[in-house]
Protein backbone atom coordinates (compact mmCIF):
# COMPACT_ATOMS: atom_id res chain seq x y z
CA UNK A 1 0.00 0.00 0.00
CA UNK A 2 1.66 3.29 -1.10
CA UNK A 3 1.67 6.35 0.76
CA UNK A 4 -1.12 9.19 -0.39
CA UNK A 5 0.13 12.41 0.69
CA UNK A 6 -2.78 15.86 -1.03
CA UNK A 7 -2.32 16.10 -4.59
CA UNK A 8 -0.27 19.25 -4.64
CA UNK A 9 2.31 17.26 -2.38
CA UNK A 10 2.23 13.97 -4.64
CA UNK A 11 2.93 16.42 -7.88
CA UNK A 12 5.40 18.30 -6.31
CA UNK A 13 7.47 15.43 -4.91
CA UNK A 14 7.24 13.62 -8.14
CA UNK A 15 8.70 16.49 -9.85
CA UNK A 16 11.41 17.03 -7.70
CA UNK A 17 12.48 13.50 -8.19
CA UNK A 18 11.94 13.39 -11.82
CA UNK A 19 14.36 16.32 -12.37
CA UNK A 20 17.28 14.95 -9.99
CA UNK A 21 17.21 11.40 -11.96
CA UNK A 22 17.20 13.11 -14.90
CA UNK A 23 20.66 15.22 -13.81
CA UNK A 24 22.22 12.65 -12.39
CA UNK A 25 25.11 11.44 -14.52
CA UNK A 26 25.35 8.32 -16.04
CA UNK A 27 21.60 8.17 -16.10
CA UNK A 28 19.66 8.44 -19.61
CA UNK A 29 16.17 8.15 -19.85
CA UNK A 30 13.85 7.84 -22.93
CA UNK A 31 11.85 11.44 -23.47
CA UNK A 32 9.23 8.69 -24.55
CA UNK A 33 8.04 7.51 -20.81
CA UNK A 34 6.88 9.52 -17.96
CA UNK A 35 5.82 9.09 -14.09
CA UNK A 36 1.95 8.62 -13.99
CA UNK A 37 -0.12 9.09 -11.08
CA UNK A 38 -2.21 6.12 -10.86
CA UNK A 39 -3.72 6.49 -7.40
CA UNK A 40 -7.12 6.70 -8.91
CA UNK A 41 -6.78 3.05 -9.86
CA UNK A 42 -4.47 2.12 -6.40
CA UNK A 43 -1.25 1.79 -7.40
CA UNK A 44 0.40 5.30 -6.66
CA UNK A 45 3.09 6.02 -9.41
CA UNK A 46 4.10 3.94 -12.46
CA UNK A 47 5.97 4.40 -15.60
CA UNK A 48 4.81 4.36 -18.77
CA UNK A 49 4.39 6.11 -22.35
CA UNK A 50 2.62 9.11 -22.02
CA UNK A 51 1.59 12.35 -23.82
CA UNK A 52 4.21 14.90 -23.83
CA UNK A 53 3.28 16.74 -20.40
CA UNK A 54 5.49 17.34 -17.67
CA UNK A 55 6.02 14.28 -15.37
CA UNK A 56 2.86 12.73 -15.81
CA UNK A 57 0.96 10.49 -18.02
CA UNK A 58 -2.00 8.62 -19.13
CA UNK A 59 -2.20 4.93 -17.84
CA UNK A 60 -3.52 2.18 -19.93
CA UNK A 61 -7.17 1.91 -19.06
CA UNK A 62 -7.10 5.81 -19.60
CA UNK A 63 -5.65 6.10 -22.89
CA UNK A 64 -7.85 2.96 -24.42
CA UNK A 65 -10.96 4.91 -23.32
CA UNK A 66 -9.97 8.55 -24.40
CA UNK A 67 -7.73 7.27 -27.20
CA UNK A 68 -6.43 10.94 -27.46
CA UNK A 69 -2.55 9.57 -27.28
CA UNK A 70 -0.21 9.76 -30.34
CA UNK A 71 3.43 9.18 -29.25
CA UNK A 72 6.06 6.99 -30.87
CA UNK A 73 5.79 3.17 -29.50
CA UNK A 74 8.89 1.39 -28.03
CA UNK A 75 10.52 -1.32 -30.36
CA UNK A 76 11.72 -4.80 -28.71
CA UNK A 77 14.73 -4.28 -26.75
CA UNK A 78 14.76 -0.54 -26.69
CA UNK A 79 16.46 0.65 -23.59
CA UNK A 80 13.88 2.80 -21.62
CA UNK A 81 16.16 4.15 -18.96
CA UNK A 82 19.82 3.72 -17.25
CA UNK A 83 20.76 4.24 -14.19
CA UNK A 84 24.57 4.38 -13.40
CA UNK A 85 25.72 2.32 -10.60
CA UNK A 86 26.87 4.98 -8.38
CA UNK A 87 23.37 6.50 -8.08
CA UNK A 88 22.10 3.08 -6.93
CA UNK A 89 21.11 3.12 -2.79
CA UNK A 90 23.56 0.29 -1.45
CA UNK A 91 26.07 -0.30 0.98
CA UNK A 92 29.19 0.84 -0.71
CA UNK A 93 27.70 4.30 -2.79
CA UNK A 94 26.71 5.32 1.19
CA UNK A 95 29.24 7.77 3.01
CA UNK A 96 28.06 5.44 5.78
CA UNK A 97 30.61 2.68 4.65
CA UNK A 98 33.67 5.08 4.96
CA UNK A 99 32.20 5.54 8.52
CA UNK A 100 31.35 2.31 9.57
CA UNK A 101 32.90 0.08 6.60
CA UNK A 102 34.43 -3.26 9.33
CA UNK A 103 30.51 -3.46 10.99
CA UNK A 104 29.15 -3.16 7.92
CA UNK A 105 31.38 -5.44 5.98
CA UNK A 106 30.59 -7.97 9.08
CA UNK A 107 26.90 -7.85 8.12
CA UNK A 108 24.40 -9.65 6.01
CA UNK A 109 23.77 -8.04 2.64
CA UNK A 110 20.15 -7.00 3.58
CA UNK A 111 21.20 -5.56 7.27
CA UNK A 112 23.89 -3.47 5.98
CA UNK A 113 21.25 -1.97 3.02
CA UNK A 114 18.59 -1.46 6.27
CA UNK A 115 21.23 0.41 8.37
CA UNK A 116 22.47 1.95 5.18
CA UNK A 117 19.07 3.24 4.45
CA UNK A 118 18.06 4.61 8.15
CA UNK A 119 21.51 5.91 7.65
CA UNK A 120 20.62 8.21 4.41
CA UNK A 121 17.04 8.87 5.48
CA UNK A 122 18.10 10.26 8.40
CA UNK A 123 20.03 12.71 7.02
CA UNK A 124 17.24 14.06 5.55
CA UNK A 125 18.07 16.98 2.74
CA UNK A 126 21.63 16.23 3.31
CA UNK A 127 21.23 12.60 1.55
CA UNK A 128 22.53 12.33 -1.93
CA UNK A 129 19.58 10.23 -2.45
CA UNK A 130 16.55 12.99 -0.65
CA UNK A 131 14.70 13.30 -3.64
CA UNK A 132 14.60 9.66 -4.55
CA UNK A 133 13.57 8.50 -0.46
CA UNK A 134 11.28 11.26 -0.47
CA UNK A 135 8.75 9.59 -2.67
CA UNK A 136 9.31 5.69 -1.57
CA UNK A 137 5.79 4.95 0.62
CA UNK A 138 5.28 5.77 4.61
CA UNK A 139 2.34 3.39 4.99
CA UNK A 140 2.41 -0.39 3.70
CA UNK A 141 -0.25 -3.64 4.14
CA UNK A 142 2.70 -5.77 4.31
CA UNK A 143 1.13 -8.45 6.72
CA UNK A 144 4.53 -7.07 9.34
CA UNK A 145 2.05 -4.58 9.85
CA UNK A 146 -1.63 -6.13 10.10
CA UNK A 147 -3.02 -6.52 14.05
CA UNK A 148 -3.40 -10.16 15.74
CA UNK A 149 -7.26 -9.58 14.73
CA UNK A 150 -6.42 -8.95 10.92
CA UNK A 151 -4.18 -12.09 10.77
CA UNK A 152 -6.79 -14.63 12.30
CA UNK A 153 -8.63 -13.58 9.04
CA UNK A 154 -6.02 -15.56 7.33
CA UNK A 155 -6.59 -18.72 9.65
CA UNK A 156 -5.48 -21.50 8.10
CA UNK A 157 -3.07 -20.11 5.56
CA UNK A 158 0.44 -21.28 5.71
CA UNK A 159 1.31 -17.15 4.70
CA UNK A 160 0.81 -16.60 8.48
CA UNK A 161 3.89 -18.69 9.76
CA UNK A 162 6.10 -16.30 7.31
CA UNK A 163 5.57 -13.07 8.76
CA UNK A 164 8.17 -13.42 11.70
CA UNK A 165 7.84 -9.98 12.81
CA UNK A 166 9.25 -11.19 16.06
CA UNK A 167 12.15 -13.09 15.07
CA UNK A 168 13.02 -9.86 12.51
CA UNK A 169 12.41 -7.69 16.08
CA UNK A 170 15.02 -9.95 17.93
CA UNK A 171 17.43 -9.65 15.25
CA UNK A 172 17.53 -6.37 14.53
CA UNK A 173 17.37 -5.86 18.41
CA UNK A 174 20.48 -8.33 18.51
CA UNK A 175 22.40 -7.53 15.48
CA UNK A 176 21.88 -3.36 14.33
CA UNK A 177 20.36 -1.85 17.30
CA UNK A 178 24.01 -1.78 19.06
CA UNK A 179 26.05 -0.64 16.17
CA UNK A 180 23.55 2.25 16.48
CA UNK A 181 23.43 3.25 19.89
CA UNK A 182 27.30 3.14 19.81
CA UNK A 183 27.20 6.11 17.30
CA UNK A 184 23.63 7.38 16.95
CA UNK A 185 24.40 11.32 16.55
CA UNK A 186 25.60 9.94 12.48
CA UNK A 187 21.91 8.57 11.92
CA UNK A 188 20.70 12.69 11.52
CA UNK A 189 17.15 12.89 13.25
CA UNK A 190 16.83 9.68 13.75
CA UNK A 191 19.56 10.33 16.72
CA UNK A 192 17.58 11.76 19.26
CA UNK A 193 15.05 8.86 18.73
CA UNK A 194 17.70 5.94 19.45
CA UNK A 195 18.47 7.37 22.37
CA UNK A 196 16.53 6.83 26.04
CA UNK A 197 13.56 4.62 27.50
CA UNK A 198 11.79 4.36 23.74
CA UNK A 199 15.20 3.82 22.04
CA UNK A 200 14.14 0.04 21.10
CA UNK A 201 10.56 0.73 20.31
CA UNK A 202 11.73 3.24 17.91
CA UNK A 203 14.18 1.35 16.23
CA UNK A 204 12.11 -1.36 15.73
CA UNK A 205 9.36 0.72 14.13
CA UNK A 206 12.11 2.23 11.90
CA UNK A 207 14.01 -0.92 10.80
CA UNK A 208 10.46 -2.21 9.84
CA UNK A 209 10.02 0.45 7.21
CA UNK A 210 13.32 0.16 5.80
CA UNK A 211 12.57 -3.75 5.61
CA UNK A 212 9.50 -3.58 4.21
CA UNK A 213 11.05 -1.06 1.21
CA UNK A 214 13.75 -3.16 0.56
CA UNK A 215 11.89 -5.80 -0.15
CA UNK A 216 9.08 -4.38 -1.64
CA UNK A 217 11.35 -1.78 -3.84
CA UNK A 218 14.82 -3.85 -3.65
CA UNK A 219 16.98 -5.24 -6.57
CA UNK A 220 19.18 -8.05 -6.13
CA UNK A 221 22.34 -6.64 -7.97
CA UNK A 222 25.45 -8.48 -9.33
CA UNK A 223 27.87 -5.58 -9.13
CA UNK A 224 30.86 -7.20 -9.77
CA UNK A 225 32.57 -7.28 -13.14
CA UNK A 226 31.28 -8.54 -16.06
CA UNK A 227 32.71 -12.00 -17.54
CA UNK A 228 34.52 -11.82 -21.40
CA UNK A 229 31.25 -13.90 -22.28
CA UNK A 230 29.07 -11.28 -20.66
CA UNK A 231 31.16 -8.06 -22.32
CA UNK A 232 30.61 -9.55 -25.40
CA UNK A 233 26.70 -8.07 -25.12
CA UNK A 234 27.69 -5.66 -22.40
CA UNK A 235 25.05 -6.84 -20.32
CA UNK A 236 23.66 -9.38 -18.32
CA UNK A 237 20.03 -10.31 -17.01
CA UNK A 238 19.99 -9.95 -12.79
CA UNK A 239 19.80 -13.73 -11.49
CA UNK A 240 19.59 -15.10 -8.44
CA UNK A 241 22.38 -15.80 -6.52
CA UNK A 242 25.00 -14.42 -3.96
CA UNK A 243 23.66 -11.01 -4.91
CA UNK A 244 24.64 -7.48 -3.53
CA UNK A 245 20.94 -5.81 -2.66
CA UNK A 246 20.30 -2.38 -3.85
CA UNK A 247 17.35 0.26 -4.33
CA UNK A 248 17.24 1.59 -7.85
CA UNK A 249 15.73 4.55 -8.04
CA UNK A 250 12.70 4.77 -10.99
CA UNK A 251 13.23 0.87 -11.34
CA UNK A 252 11.39 0.70 -8.68
CA UNK A 253 8.80 2.79 -9.53
CA UNK A 254 7.40 0.30 -12.11
CA UNK A 255 4.60 -1.44 -11.49
CA UNK A 256 4.32 -5.54 -11.37
CA UNK A 257 1.61 -7.59 -13.66
CA UNK A 258 2.07 -11.09 -14.45
CA UNK A 259 0.31 -10.70 -17.88
CA UNK A 260 1.50 -7.25 -18.58
CA UNK A 261 4.93 -7.28 -17.76
CA UNK A 262 7.04 -5.38 -20.68
CA UNK A 263 10.17 -4.62 -19.01
CA UNK A 264 12.80 -6.15 -17.26
CA UNK A 265 16.38 -4.60 -15.88
CA UNK A 266 19.62 -5.90 -17.37
CA UNK A 267 23.12 -5.06 -15.98
CA UNK A 268 25.70 -3.54 -17.76
CA UNK A 269 29.42 -2.58 -16.85
CA UNK A 270 28.26 0.40 -14.47
CA UNK A 271 25.00 0.94 -14.90
CA UNK A 272 21.78 -1.14 -15.02
CA UNK A 273 19.38 -0.70 -18.00
CA UNK A 274 15.19 -1.01 -18.27
CA UNK A 275 14.68 -2.59 -21.23
CA UNK A 276 11.07 -3.43 -23.26
CA UNK A 277 11.31 -7.20 -23.26
CA UNK A 278 8.22 -6.54 -25.97
CA UNK A 279 6.58 -3.63 -28.07
CA UNK A 280 5.26 -1.10 -26.20
CA UNK A 281 2.26 0.79 -28.00
CA UNK A 282 2.09 5.15 -26.79
CA UNK A 283 -0.37 5.51 -23.98
CA UNK A 284 0.88 1.78 -22.01
CA UNK A 285 2.26 1.34 -18.57
CA UNK A 286 5.47 -0.20 -18.30
CA UNK A 287 5.25 -3.32 -15.88
CA UNK A 288 7.95 -5.21 -14.20
CA UNK A 289 6.81 -8.60 -13.13
CA UNK A 290 7.74 -10.05 -9.19
CA UNK A 291 7.48 -13.60 -10.68
CA UNK A 292 5.33 -16.71 -10.44
CA UNK A 293 4.26 -15.72 -6.80
CA UNK A 294 0.65 -16.49 -5.12
CA UNK A 295 -1.08 -13.70 -3.91
CA UNK A 296 -0.40 -15.13 -0.20
CA UNK A 297 3.28 -14.39 -1.09
CA UNK A 298 2.32 -10.81 -2.95
CA UNK A 299 0.35 -10.04 0.02
CA UNK A 300 2.91 -10.77 2.20
CA UNK A 301 5.99 -9.24 0.50
CA UNK A 302 4.30 -6.44 -1.24
CA UNK A 303 1.14 -5.77 0.40
CA UNK A 304 -1.59 -6.09 -2.34
CA UNK A 305 -2.54 -8.83 -4.20
CA UNK A 306 -4.35 -8.69 -7.82
CA UNK A 307 -6.52 -11.57 -9.59
CA UNK A 308 -3.44 -11.67 -12.04
CA UNK A 309 -1.74 -13.74 -10.07
CA UNK A 310 -4.08 -16.30 -8.87
CA UNK A 311 -3.39 -18.88 -11.20
CA UNK A 312 -0.01 -19.19 -9.07
CA UNK A 313 -1.87 -19.30 -5.81
CA UNK A 314 -0.51 -22.68 -3.63
CA UNK A 315 -1.99 -23.91 -0.98
CA UNK A 316 0.62 -26.17 1.51
CA UNK A 317 0.23 -29.74 2.87
CA UNK A 318 1.79 -29.58 6.31
CA UNK A 319 4.46 -32.63 6.95
CA UNK A 320 2.48 -33.56 9.86
CA UNK A 321 -0.41 -34.04 8.08
CA UNK A 322 1.12 -36.69 5.55
CA UNK A 323 2.31 -38.08 7.88
CA UNK A 324 -1.01 -38.50 9.77
CA UNK A 325 -2.99 -39.43 6.86
CA UNK A 326 -0.40 -42.52 5.57
CA UNK A 327 -0.25 -43.87 9.48
CA UNK A 328 -4.00 -44.51 8.96
CA UNK A 329 -3.00 -47.30 6.07
CA UNK A 330 0.19 -48.21 7.26
CA UNK A 331 0.22 -47.41 11.01
CA UNK A 332 4.18 -47.40 12.42
CA UNK A 333 5.69 -46.40 15.41
CA UNK A 334 7.56 -43.18 16.15
CA UNK A 335 11.08 -44.53 15.15
CA UNK A 336 9.52 -46.56 11.70
CA UNK A 337 8.05 -42.77 10.59
CA UNK A 338 11.77 -41.29 11.72
CA UNK A 339 13.65 -44.19 9.44
CA UNK A 340 10.96 -43.70 6.25
CA UNK A 341 11.26 -39.64 6.67
CA UNK A 342 15.02 -40.23 6.89
CA UNK A 343 14.54 -41.97 3.29
CA UNK A 344 12.98 -39.52 1.67
CA UNK A 345 15.37 -36.66 2.73
CA UNK A 346 17.84 -39.45 0.95
CA UNK A 347 15.40 -39.21 -2.11
CA UNK A 348 15.91 -35.29 -1.64
CA UNK A 349 12.37 -35.03 -1.08
CA UNK A 350 11.89 -33.99 2.81
CA UNK A 351 10.25 -30.74 3.44
CA UNK A 352 8.11 -29.21 6.45
CA UNK A 353 5.19 -29.02 3.70
CA UNK A 354 4.37 -29.28 0.19
CA UNK A 355 2.81 -26.62 -1.97
CA UNK A 356 -0.16 -27.65 -4.22
CA UNK A 357 -1.34 -25.50 -6.98
CA UNK A 358 -4.31 -25.12 -9.55
CA UNK A 359 -4.45 -28.51 -11.25
CA UNK A 360 -3.57 -28.09 -14.62
CA UNK A 361 -5.64 -30.92 -16.15
CA UNK A 362 -7.94 -32.80 -13.46
CA UNK A 363 -8.43 -36.10 -15.67
CA UNK A 364 -4.49 -36.32 -15.65
CA UNK A 365 -3.96 -35.15 -11.96
CA UNK A 366 -0.96 -36.23 -10.41
CA UNK A 367 0.14 -35.71 -7.16
CA UNK A 368 3.54 -33.40 -7.17
CA UNK A 369 6.56 -35.31 -7.32
CA UNK A 370 8.01 -34.54 -3.87
CA UNK A 371 4.84 -35.05 -2.16
CA UNK A 372 4.27 -38.17 -4.24
CA UNK A 373 7.69 -39.95 -2.81
CA UNK A 374 7.48 -38.53 0.93
CA UNK A 375 4.13 -40.56 1.30
CA UNK A 376 5.67 -43.32 -1.02
CA UNK A 377 8.45 -43.60 1.72
CA UNK A 378 5.99 -43.77 4.62
CA UNK A 379 3.62 -46.11 3.15
CA UNK A 380 6.52 -48.93 2.54
CA UNK A 381 6.52 -52.27 4.55
CA UNK A 382 9.49 -52.99 6.54
CA UNK A 383 10.70 -55.28 3.46
CA UNK A 384 10.32 -52.78 1.36
CA UNK A 385 12.06 -50.42 3.56
CA UNK A 386 15.01 -51.92 3.99
CA UNK A 387 15.72 -52.68 0.11
CA UNK A 388 14.79 -48.78 -1.25
CA UNK A 389 17.38 -47.87 2.24
CA UNK A 390 19.81 -50.25 0.25
CA UNK A 391 18.91 -49.18 -3.43
CA UNK A 392 20.37 -45.59 -2.22
CA UNK A 393 18.34 -43.93 -4.81
CA UNK A 394 14.62 -42.69 -5.67
CA UNK A 395 12.26 -45.40 -6.50
CA UNK A 396 11.31 -44.81 -9.89
CA UNK A 397 7.36 -46.40 -9.27
CA UNK A 398 4.79 -46.86 -7.00
CA UNK A 399 5.11 -50.45 -7.15
CA UNK A 400 6.54 -51.55 -4.35
CA UNK A 401 4.50 -50.52 -2.21
CA UNK A 402 2.30 -53.44 -1.49
CA UNK A 403 -1.16 -51.67 -1.69
CA UNK A 404 -0.74 -49.03 -4.14
CA UNK A 405 -4.35 -47.93 -3.61
CA UNK A 406 -3.39 -46.46 -0.14
CA UNK A 407 -1.59 -43.87 -1.38
CA UNK A 408 -4.12 -41.98 -3.26
CA UNK A 409 -6.57 -42.54 -0.52
CA UNK A 410 -3.93 -41.46 1.88
CA UNK A 411 -4.06 -38.37 -0.05
CA UNK A 412 -7.61 -38.13 -0.44
CA UNK A 413 -7.68 -38.16 3.71
CA UNK A 414 -4.80 -35.35 3.82
CA UNK A 415 -6.67 -33.10 1.45
CA UNK A 416 -9.99 -33.36 3.17
CA UNK A 417 -8.40 -32.40 7.14
CA UNK A 418 -6.59 -29.55 5.22
CA UNK A 419 -9.78 -28.54 4.37
CA UNK A 420 -10.96 -28.12 8.54
CA UNK A 421 -8.10 -26.21 9.31
CA UNK A 422 -10.11 -22.79 7.81
CA UNK A 423 -12.81 -21.59 10.16
CA UNK A 424 -14.77 -20.56 7.12
CA UNK A 425 -16.23 -22.38 4.01
CA UNK A 426 -16.05 -21.63 0.38
CA UNK A 427 -19.64 -20.74 0.39
CA UNK A 428 -19.01 -18.55 3.66
CA UNK A 429 -16.24 -16.57 1.76
CA UNK A 430 -17.96 -15.81 -1.57
CA UNK A 431 -21.00 -14.90 0.47
CA UNK A 432 -18.34 -11.99 2.27
CA UNK A 433 -16.79 -11.34 -0.65
CA UNK A 434 -20.04 -9.41 -1.96
CA UNK A 435 -20.33 -7.20 1.32
CA UNK A 436 -19.31 -4.29 0.44
CA UNK A 437 -18.87 -2.87 3.66
CA UNK A 438 -15.49 -5.20 3.91
CA UNK A 439 -12.21 -3.30 4.91
CA UNK A 440 -9.61 -3.58 2.51
CA UNK A 441 -7.30 -5.92 4.80
CA UNK A 442 -9.93 -7.61 5.65
CA UNK A 443 -10.75 -8.23 1.68
CA UNK A 444 -7.59 -9.31 1.05
CA UNK A 445 -7.29 -11.86 3.24
CA UNK A 446 -10.76 -13.28 2.36
CA UNK A 447 -9.65 -13.57 -1.27
CA UNK A 448 -5.95 -15.46 -0.54
CA UNK A 449 -7.68 -18.06 2.03
CA UNK A 450 -10.61 -18.41 -0.77
CA UNK A 451 -8.18 -19.20 -3.34
CA UNK A 452 -6.40 -21.59 -1.20
CA UNK A 453 -9.68 -23.65 -0.32
CA UNK A 454 -10.74 -23.61 -4.21
CA UNK A 455 -7.15 -25.49 -5.13
CA UNK A 456 -8.08 -28.07 -2.42
CA UNK A 457 -11.40 -28.74 -3.23
CA UNK A 458 -10.64 -29.55 -6.87
CA UNK A 459 -7.98 -31.16 -6.02
CA UNK A 460 -9.89 -33.49 -3.38
CA UNK A 461 -12.69 -33.39 -6.51
CA UNK A 462 -10.16 -35.42 -8.76
CA UNK A 463 -8.69 -37.33 -6.52
CA UNK A 464 -11.79 -38.62 -5.41
CA UNK A 465 -12.86 -39.30 -9.20
CA UNK A 466 -9.32 -41.11 -9.36
CA UNK A 467 -10.28 -43.57 -6.62
CA UNK A 468 -13.69 -44.15 -8.06
CA UNK A 469 -12.20 -45.27 -11.52
CA UNK A 470 -9.59 -47.51 -10.02
CA UNK A 471 -11.22 -48.90 -7.16
CA UNK A 472 -12.60 -51.67 -8.99
CA UNK A 473 -9.30 -52.59 -10.04
CA UNK A 474 -8.46 -52.76 -6.20
CA UNK A 475 -12.05 -53.87 -5.23
CA UNK A 476 -10.33 -56.40 -2.71
CA UNK A 477 -7.79 -54.48 -1.01
CA UNK A 478 -10.26 -51.93 -0.80
CA UNK A 479 -12.68 -53.83 1.01
CA UNK A 480 -9.80 -54.66 3.21
CA UNK A 481 -8.76 -51.45 3.94
CA UNK A 482 -12.50 -50.21 4.83
CA UNK A 483 -13.00 -53.19 7.57
CA UNK A 484 -9.61 -52.43 8.99
CA UNK A 485 -10.57 -48.79 9.54
CA UNK A 486 -14.09 -49.97 10.94
CA UNK A 487 -12.66 -52.19 13.23
CA UNK A 488 -10.14 -49.56 14.24
CA UNK A 489 -13.29 -46.73 14.68
CA UNK A 490 -15.32 -49.29 16.63
CA UNK A 491 -12.26 -50.08 19.08
CA UNK A 492 -11.94 -46.60 19.61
Amino acid sequence: MFSNPGNGKFQAMTDFFWKWIQQRPGTTISPKIRIADLRDHGQGRGVGMGPTLPYRFLDLKTVTDASTVAVRDVREDEGLFTIALSDVLMMENSSLYHIKQQELDRLQTWDALVLTMIYEHGKGEDSAWWPYLNVLPTDFDTLVYWSPSELAELQGSAVVGKVGKHEADEHFNNTLLPIVQRDPTIFGHYSKEFIGAHAEASFMRICHRMATLIQAYGFDLDTGPLSDEEDEDNEDEIVAGDLKKGMVPLADLLNADGDLNNAHLVRNEKSMTMTAITKIKAGQQIFNDFGDLPRSDLLRRYGYITDNYKKWDVVELPLMLVCESTARYNPLSEEGIDKRLSLAKDWGVDEDGYDLSWPTELSKFEIPTDLHLTMVALLLDEDHYEEEKAAQSRPRSTGLISRPMYLSLAFRDAIAQRLTMYATTIAQDTEMLQDRRLKRRQRMAVEVRLGEKEILAITLDATTKQIAEIEGEFKEEFEDMEAMQSAKKRKA
